[in-house]
């Protein structure tokens, strides 16, 4: 009988352990998310669009990053600048070619899915209309792991602002590009991005 007893009660530690288990694991992706809702929350702060840029740029982008950085009023963040945006670029090569502004991880990428699903790359565009920096679009990225090609925060090419895509990048006009690279580590350490202009058929 006592040992009817023992193999019950070992049932039920091991019952209580798996639910415990259980619960670490639910509560570890809840605190997850949270700290990713928080980072995230921490990216749109609306100051970004007055903050002072960390580069300007005559007719088309071409920044990249330190790999920590972090602007007063736009935190782990930031801001690149252009003016006479497109008139002010090289000369359009051919017909058929599209200037397009790119945002991409310009960073070492991990090893691992876990640390490459963390990743987040998010950048924000604005423009000045009548004398205000407006803001326009935002467009985000995380990270992608797969068995065969590794890790990758979106597609190659990163987040494309468009000169052909409505109302995004006009011809003359100012307009700000603020990034934010980051890893899902501890208190979100921030990691290199680059901006860069080019065209294409």
């Amino acid at each position: 009988m006592s040992r009817i007893h023992s193999v019950v009660g070992c049932l039920f530690a091991s019952m209580a352990a798996m639910a415990t288990t259980g619960c670490a694991v639910e509560m570890q992706d809840e605190q997850r998310d949270e700290d990713v809702a928080e980072a995230e929350q921490a990216y749109s702060e609306s100051t970004c669009a007055t903050v002072g840029a960390a580069a300007t740029y005559s007719g088309g982008f071409n920044y990249t990053s330190p790999t920590t950085y972090t602007t007063t009023g736009c935190y782990k963040a930031q801001a690149v600048d252009v003016t006479n945006y497109r008139s002010g670029f090289t000369s359009q090569p051919g017909p058929g070619y599209t200037l397009h502004t790119y945002v991409t991880w310009a960073d070492s990428l991990p090893t691992n899915e876990e640390e490459c699903n963390a990743l987040i790359l998010k950048a924000s565009l604005y423009r000045v209309v009548n004398g205000t920096m407006t803001f326009i679009a935002e467009r985000e990225l995380q990270g992608n792991y797969e068995d065969f090609g590794g890790c990758m925060v979106g597609p190659p090419w990163g987040i494309d602002f468009s000169t052909l895509s409505p109302n995004e990048l006009l011809s003359g006009a100012t307009h700000r590009i603020v990034v934010t690279a980051r890893t899902g580590d501890g208190d979100f350490p921030t990691r290199k991005f680059k901006v860069q202009t080019m065209w294409e058929p």
